[in-house]
């Protein structure tokens, strides 16, 4: 699925290009047809736009929930069937059971948190066959049966951007601004920045910002002062 092609550092790097490679090799390995589907507008307008949005009006959205609703069970389910496929095997860690949405076994893997979206009819023509293994397992497999991917490593950040945290990818397609931290009472107690994507924590030792301390300055922090998260 050709969902994100652009470059998410300024080397150019564009995990697509890694991704769809190591799909066709398994392709190739396993002797199947390799397909590529282009739902990069679908995806921009139901999943990044929205991502975008709801961090600009300061709540937190979840693009993974997002990504499986109108892309992989939304458009590639769709698309499936227009090649005549009655069901759709996906390599999430989730489980069903009479149409019922199960978490996998591997809790430190489990994904079915992010599939709460989906209907008892998908369910029903959606299979997770690897949602009853631990990750350790699935691993073995892999090699044991000689997929390229065998030792590729674990996929992380926002679903089918690649590998770069939040924070970054925000800060690159958003306009930030620094804000003021104010207390119900309407006194300010310190600053946030960028906008949107930093918080503070007061805790007597100063304040968190996205993930690194700062001096005590930036917010009312001081020892004795009962902790609080903005």
């Amino acid at each position: 699925l050709r969902n994100w092609s652009a470059a998410i550092n300024e080397q150019g790097f564009c995990p697509w290009v890694e991704d769809s490679a190591s799909a066709r090799a398994v392709a190739n390995h396993l002797d199947i047809p390799f397909y590529v589907l282009d739902f990069e507008e679908i995806y921009k307008r139901n999943v990044i736009d929205p991502f975008f949005a709801d961090y600009t009006r300061g709540i937190t959205p979840n693009p993974d929930v997002l990504c499986n609703k109108f892309i992989k069970f939304g458009a590639f389910l769709e698309a499936a069937g227009r090649f005549g496929c009655e069901l759709l095997a996906t390599g999430h860690y989730a489980q069903t059971k009479n149409g019922q949405l199960l978490r996998g076994v591997d809790p430190s893997k489990d994904q079915s948190y992010f599939l709460w979206t989906l209907s008892a009819d998908i369910l029903k023509r959606t299979l997770f066959p690897i949602g009853h293994l631990p990750k350790t397992e699935v691993r073995k497999m892999a090699a044991k049966y000689g997929l390229p991917t065998a030792r590729r490593k674990d996929s992380q950040g926002i679903c089918f951007i690649g590998p770069i945290s939040a924070r970054q990818f925000l800060e690159d397609n958003l306009k930030v601004q620094p804000g003021n931290i104010v207390t119900p009472e309407g006194k300010v107690i310190g600053h946030y920045w960028p906008a949107p994507v930093c918080g503070h924590i007061r805790d007597g030792r100063g304040a968190v910002c996205g993930g690194q301390r700062c001096s005590s300055q930036h917010a009312d922090c001081g020892a004795g002062k009962r902790p609080s998260l903005v």
